[in-house]
């Protein structure tokens, strides 16, 4: 029995003990008096806070025993025991009663209670039966199952309520009950232990047991024994029996009750989290840590609001507060699991409450992730489907497309190609890619065209990229990706193209479920494109013409290298033989030598020039510029060639042209040096001017006005209309006379229309021309001016370096290896890539001068193999081009191959130097 439910029981019998005629004491162990009925506190003459806590000897005496005080022994008090006293009462006048002394218990200890009757006959035998009725009523007025039973069992005594509740009567009792009849069998075991625990003096706990009724009904009770003497001897048992039936019914449906909601909770499809009154979690459901990533150990008395939010904290914090408002809130938001990533998720939040106040919250979070995709999806082809009738090109449609598929996937790596079954060849309307760009390639072996030839989509990762490629049906082309996803476009059943995305560093960006995305989408995107391919013939011709260009670019490559290769020969001996302090009658040679192959070099740069304007393939560079300091160095190195022709320079910049501005340096220096030049070639005895104005100032930048004018032989007016024509000069004997292709001034217009610029020329025939043109520029910061010290810089000795020469041209290594020799860099030579290799590994090397275009094996290669050998000892050996090719993908061809920089043949010894130095090992 629990300490509460003992001293309820007390308090019950100090309530009976207040309506007994008796003069009933409660005493402790320490003989202090706990209580006294109202009959013995009128006995006294006294008050209830005179009697609590006095001695018990200081108002009993007992008769035959000269010392008021005695001792209470464990032995001592029997139920019907009798002790004859004398009661001393607040005047000091005695009173003889006579006392029964019961040992009781209360969760402090022992107690013990006096109950005493006023003697008037001293009739012992008449107040012993008297006094037992009187017990007897007494436990007949106990709500609760009160019995007495001897040490074998045999229940001698039970009151009225304990014989209801057991279905027992009067006469039966008397006829017999044991112990063992009203305990359910198996019980009655258990009882023996804790009985034989009271006799040995032990207190055990009271203790639930399962009662049985006669007619077989059990039920439930809480049981307390005593232990009854008879002098020093244990003479039977006392017990009270509470029947707790009805809170054990109450106890197991709140446990069913419990078992059912938490089971519920745990197998609910929704994760949900409960918490406390400061937002703190207190448990989650399996679903919770499925859905988040989290185990209850991880987020236990952690602050939901801030473990699953990101920036949208404050959002999720204004949810809880309503919550504790007592308002449920139902929304829809994102959250963030273990890993970071967001989720769509439906919310719904409930404040729990108990006795009217609320003790914490229920969130309930759903995945709606799915669900948001497709809404995207469904809009997404709502939108594509009605783009057709908004977007006024293909290239338009498709970056629409691009646009609308962002919304629900990594459109980062993205391109359409469409297919030319005539020529098996791919190109690409749409290509937006971080490493690579492709306008037409052979569908022949590519991912592309495997999509195409089996009709189906793919997901490959690396491994699926890498069977597919042992197994021979591809050869990979680009950059490899981690993971590449691809879609047949078709129509009816035909496959006209490809939509593709890709990675090349997450092979997890994408998944099945986002091909499927793909799939369904695929066939409206198809629909929408083949609506807007009625241009189809002119893409097949922009084709045609775009491939007509490479090989016209391939042509000339062919043609500039067959030309350079001994023009770099002609060119690098006579500086050689120039610097070598020739005699005066050789020197006229050498430099009409040398003026003959810059010449010829200018004339093939001018038509290489053309072509990579016409093909857009020039790219504008942005760097600090000052104007006046470019003129005046162009008009330096252009003065010998006016002093041929006894012509003056004047330069005249106004004092408002910024010091600095942004721009081509490269374009705008082959501007002006194109149009001084012509001024010079046309101008024999007079003088060329340059002018410089600031036309106009933004808050961005600046428009410059440049005019360059000379007293030449001037233009007819009749011929100013097309003197900006390609391959035109203004007679047919100006190019026997004056030489030069009819390319300059057509390369100049157009490097000027390039930059949003515009070229104007006025022109008196016999008096001169004036050609002045405007060019936008950027501000600049004066700080990033290269120095005259840094463009011209002084050649140093390069003493102990050694550099290996691969070229197969003997002339040109042979020019290439006096320049070294005069800077004092010892030299190695090879004919040829494979010999380059051998050479590296046989040499301590500072760097490594590779031509590109050679027999047995080829610079490319060379300089692969020289990169990759020997685990990669030799991969930060700087490894340079010196070549004569001029295709416009070499840039690309050079940095795949892990060439560190190339250098265009034939070249001038400082360009060398200063290659060489900016990329020797530190």
């Amino acid at each position: 029995m629990s300490s509460s439910a003992t001293l309820d029981i007390c308090n019950n019998i100090r309530n009976i003990l207040n309506i007994s005629d008796k003069l009933c004491f409660l005493v402790d162990e320490q003989q202090k008096i706990v209580f006294a009925n109202k009959k013995a506190l009128k006995a006294l003459g006294c008050k209830k806070n005179e009697v609590l806590n006095m001695d018990l000897h200081l108002i009993y005496k007992l008769d035959g025993e000269e010392s008021n005080k005695f001792q209470l022994k464990k032995s001592y008090p029997n139920l019907y025991q009798q002790s004859f006293q004398k009661l001393r009462t607040r005047n000091g006048e005695y009173i003889p009663i006579s006392t029964k002394i019961t040992l009781l218990e209360e969760s402090g200890g022992r107690i013990w209670l006096f109950k005493s009757t006023i003697d008037v006959n001293n009739d012992t035998n008449k107040v012993d039966i008297k006094e037992r009725d009187l017990y007897k009523d007494f436990l007949d007025f106990l709500p609760e199952m009160v019995c007495e039973a001897d040490l074998r069992g045999n229940i001698l005594l039970a009151n009225k309520y304990a014989l209801e509740k057991l279905g027992y009567t009067e006469s039966e009792l008397t006829a017999g009950i044991k112990l063992s009849d009203v305990f359910y069998p198996g019980e009655f075991q258990r009882a023996k232990t804790y009985f034989f625990q009271k006799i040995n003096g032990t207190h055990p706990a009271p203790q639930e047991y399962l009662a049985q009724a006669k007619n077989g009904k059990t039920f439930s009770v809480l049981a307390d024994f005593k232990i009854s003497y008879k002098g020093a001897k244990a003479s039977g048992l006392r017990g009270l029996m509470i029947d707790i039936s009805s809170r054990k019914e109450n106890e197991n449906e709140l446990a069913k009750e419990k078992a059912y909601l938490e089971d519920l909770i745990e197998s609910a499809p929704e994760a949900i989290v409960q918490t406390e009154n400061n937002n703190k979690i207190k448990r989650i459901n399996n679903e919770f840590s499925n859905l988040f990533g989290y185990k209850p150990s991880e987020v236990i008395g952690k602050n939901i609001d801030q473990l699953i939010t990101r920036d949208n904290y404050n959002e999720a914090e204004s949810i809880t507060k309503l919550i504790y408002k007592g308002k449920k809130v139902f929304t829809e938001g994102i959250r963030y699991n273990k890993n970071g990533e967001a989720i769509h998720v439906s919310i719904s939040g409930t404040p729990i409450n108990l006795n009217g106040k609320q003790i914490g919250t229920y969130g309930i979070y759903r995945d709606i992730s799915a669900r948001k995709k497709s809404e995207k999806v469904q809009k997404l082809i709502q939108n594509i489907s009605t783009s057709v009738l908004v977007s006024p090109s293909l290239k338009d449609l498709l970056s629409l497309v691009k646009k609308e598929l962002s919304t629900i996937l990594d459109t980062t790596n993205l391109f359409i190609a469409f297919y030319n079954k005539s020529d098996h060849s791919l190109s690409f309307p749409f290509f937006e890619d971080q490493n690579d760009k492709f306008e037409t390639v052979s569908a022949a072996k590519t991912i592309t065209g495997f999509v195409i030839s089996s009709n189906k989509p793919v997901l490959l990762r690396t491994d699926d990229i890498t069977k597919l490629e042992e197994d021979g049906e591809i050869d990979l082309v680009g950059t490899p990706s981690k993971i590449w996803l691809g879609v047949p476009l078709r129509t009816g059943k035909e496959v006209f193209g490809v939509i593709s995305l890709q990675s090349y560093d997450d092979d997890k960006l994408y998944d099945e479920e986002d091909l499927n995305i793909l799939v369904f989408i695929s066939s409206q995107i198809s629909l929408a494109i083949n609506k807007l391919r009625v241009e189809d013939n002119l893409k097949i011709a922009k084709i045609k013409a775009e491939q007509a260009a490479i090989a016209k670019e391939q042509f000339l490559s062919t043609m500039s290298h067959e030309i350079r290769t001994p023009l770099n020969a002609v060119i690098g001996m006579s500086q050689l033989l120039l610097s070598q302090n020739p005699r005066e009658d050789q020197m006229e040679f050498l430099e009409a030598l040398k003026f003959s192959g810059e010449n010829l070099l200018s004339l093939i740069n001018e038509v290489l020039d053309y072509s990579k304007i016409e093909s857009q393939k020039i790219i504008l560079e942005k760097i600090e510029i000052n104007p006046e300091k470019l003129v005046g160095d162009i008009l330096k190195i252009l003065k010998v060639n006016a002093d041929q022709r006894n012509n003056k320079f004047v330069l005249n910049v106004d004092s408002n042209v910024p010091e600095c501005i942004v721009g081509d340096k490269v374009r705008l220096n082959q501007i002006i040096t194109n149009l001084v030049g012509n001024a010079i070639k046309f101008t024999d005895n007079g003088q060329i001017g340059v002018e410089i104005k600031l036309e106009s100032e933004t808050e961005e930048g600046y428009v410059l006005k440049f005019a360059v004018t000379d007293t030449g032989i001037g233009i007819d007016k009749n011929k100013l209309d097309y003197i900006f024509e390609s391959f035109t000069q203004e007679k047919s004997d100006i190019t026997r006379l004056f030489g030069g292709t009819g390319l300059g001034l057509t390369i100049t217009k157009k490097l000027i229309n390039l930059q949003k610029g515009d070229i104007f020329v006025e022109s008196t025939p016999g008096e001169g021309s004036c050609f002045w043109f405007r060019l936008p520029f950027l501000k600049g910061d004066k700080k990033n001016l290269k120095t005259t010290d840094q463009e011209n810089e002084i050649l140093k000795d390069l003493d102990g370096m050694k550099i290996l020469i691969v070229e197969d041209n003997a002339i040109n290594r042979l020019v290439a290896r006096k320049f070294l020799e005069e800077w004092k860099i010892e030299v190695v030579e090879a004919e040829d890539g494979k010999i380059g290799v051998e050479k590296v590994k046989e040499n301590d090397l500072d760097l490594v001068l590779m031509d590109l275009q050679m027999p047995v094996m080829n610079g490319y290669d060379a300089t692969k193999e020289i990169k990759s050998m020997e685990n990669g000892k030799y991969k930060d050996l700087p490894v340079v081009a010196l070549t004569a090719s001029i295709l416009s993908g070499i840039q690309d061809e050079i940095d795949q191959a892990g060439l560190d920089g190339f250098l265009i043949k034939p070249f001038k010894s400082p360009d060398l130097y200063r290659l060489i130095k900016s990329h020797l090992r530190k």
